[in-house]
């Protein structure tokens, strides 16, 4: 009787607490209602576990979600993927907060307009190849879909011998409804 009572009373107990809220730091009856842990300090933060990227992907089935800092690459990382794959990116924001460094295959997207799983986005790879449109660029410049060139505001003729100020051989342009090619002397006519 009395191991059954113990019993009752330790699984009501588990009971309460599995379904609790918790509270650290200030006024701890008060919790965010959508939380179901908040931390509350005026003067200090929370510190996650600072992980070199070989603990980060030793991790073993990492939960979706999970959060954790990149000692190596000083940057908060999350996992995206599933736990069976993981897919751990870096949480960063720069000047302008526009890049995303993905350190499952070493690339840096175009945040906007990011959209995962889907090729509308801007990709640079870890060799440096530049991707619009397209997840794995094969060339330094991929494109897919149209591009417009413009003249930059030059006056740009045949056989013309002044550069654009910024320009080297191989720039293209397109000025009086032609292309135009310097060739690190003159500009060349590319369509007749």
């Amino acid at each position: 009787m009395k191991s059954g009572f113990l019993l009752a009373l330790l699984f009501l107990s588990t009971s309460y607490w599995s379904f609790a809220q918790i509270k650290i730091g200030q006024n701890p009856t008060s919790v965010e209602p959508s939380a179901m842990l908040e931390i509350a300090s005026p003067s200090k933060g929370v510190l996650l576990p600072r992980l070199s990227s070989t603990q980060v992907n030793a991790i073993s089935s990492p939960a979706t979600g999970l959060l954790v800092f990149n000692a190596d690459l000083q940057c908060l990382q999350i996992q995206l993927g599933a736990p069976s794959s993981p897919a751990w990116q870096c949480l960063t924001v720069g000047s302008t907060g526009e890049w995303v460094y993905n350190t499952t295959n070493q690339y840096t997207y175009a945040r906007r307009p990011l959209e995962l799983g889907t090729t509308n986005h801007v990709v640079v790879t870890n060799s440096g190849s530049v991707g619009i449109g397209v997840t794995n660029p094969s060339e330094k410049l991929v494109v897919n879909g149209a591009i417009k060139i413009g003249d930059g505001g030059y006056s740009i003729s045949a056989g013309a011998s002044t550069p654009v100020p910024s320009g080297g051989a191989g720039t293209i342009a397109f000025a009086n409804g032609h292309f135009f090619l310097w060739d690190g002397t003159i500009w060349k006519q590319l369509d007749n």
